[in-house]
């Protein structure tokens, strides 16, 4: 008897404290990486969320939207289309399939990903806590151009649409407590892109084969030094 007594207060201590984890407010980052031009018009990149306070709580997710704001200069003028990127299976996203956003479109310099649909309490995936996080989605951005108007990716302007946009705009919904809680935060979400290039496995580190130093020393009131550099 005592042996189950002690059993059923452990048990009581151990949901007691899950309830107390999951009343505290998550905090995230929101990022899009990956970007990679696999065509000269095609680009994908990847949706990623990273639960940031695991010390203090555990981050059910519950509700994602996502939306961006770009330059349509870079389509170079041709028929843009938004959707999700397609890939080897499991490529596309660490959610199961209930928790993955939909309807992927474009309206105006407006890319866009609408919410998933709602999962209920104890339903919803335990975000990551490990950089780079879950991946929630991979999406791609295409024009019937030739070619995007630069290879140099910041020329996109892609930024999240956050709040101060104005409806519609980025949401991030968590389980708090045992309720379905907004908890956007848009200091948190991230825009990351290498620049110049769309593809950094292509960049490459040029090393001088040899140099000269040369100085117009000892004339003080115009300093000056030169260096030379012969590559090979």
């Amino acid at each position: 008897m005592k042996k189950a007594i002690k059993i059923i207060f452990a048990i009581a201590i151990f949901v007691s404290m899950l309830n107390v984890s999951y009343a505290v407010r998550p905090t995230y980052k929101l990022t899009a990486q990956n970007f990679n031009l696999r065509a000269p018009n095609e680009l994908v990149f990847d949706i990623y969320l990273l639960h940031t306070n695991s010390v203090d709580t555990v981050f059910q997710f519950a509700l994602g939207q996502y939306y961006f704001n770009f330059d349509t200069l870079f389509c170079a003028g041709g028929t843009i289309s938004y959707d999700f990127a397609p890939g080897s299976v499991g490529d596309s996203s660490d959610f199961p399939f209930a928790a993955r956003p939909r309807n992927p479109t474009r309206n105006g310099s407006s890319l866009r990903v609408n919410s998933n649909t709602v999962l209920g309490i104890g339903n919803g995936p335990i975000v990551r806590t490990v950089a780079p996080g879950s991946k929630v989605i991979r999406m791609r951005l295409r024009t019937t151009a030739a070619a995007f108007s630069s290879n140099n990716l910041v020329d996109l302007r892609l930024q999240w649409r956050n709040a101060n946009a104005g409806n519609p705009f980025v949401k991030i919904f968590g389980y708090i407590g045992g309720l379905n809680t907004e908890m956007t935060d848009s200091t948190g979400h991230i825009i990351d892109i290498i620049t110049g290039t769309g593809n950094p496995g292509n960049v490459t580190s040029i090393i001088p084969k040899e140099f000269s130093l040369s100085q117009n020393y000892p004339n003080p009131f115009n300093p000056s030094t030169k260096l030379n550099l012969l590559f090979l």
